[in-house]
């Protein structure tokens, strides 16, 4: 799987970490897991996660394409 995830410049620093999980669990379900290390403020994990998720679902949606 490859993301493109704009907009996340700041998860270069050293400390801070993304984990994406995702496991196809039929033909019409996927589940995703979104884990983000060492944020410190509640506002910010909540844009990453805005945009993780529309580059999750994006990929998602490339993916059923393929197969």
């Amino acid at each position: 799987m490859q993301l493109d995830v704009v907009g996340m410049g700041s998860f270069n620093r050293g400390t801070q970490a993304i984990t994406i999980s995702m496991v196809r669990q039929g033909k019409e379900q996927t589940k995703v897991k979104v884990r983000f290390a060492n944020i410190q403020y509640p506002g910010q994990l909540q844009e990453y996660y805005k945009t993780v998720w529309a580059a999750i679902d994006k990929q998602i949606f490339l993916d059923r394409g393929l197969d």
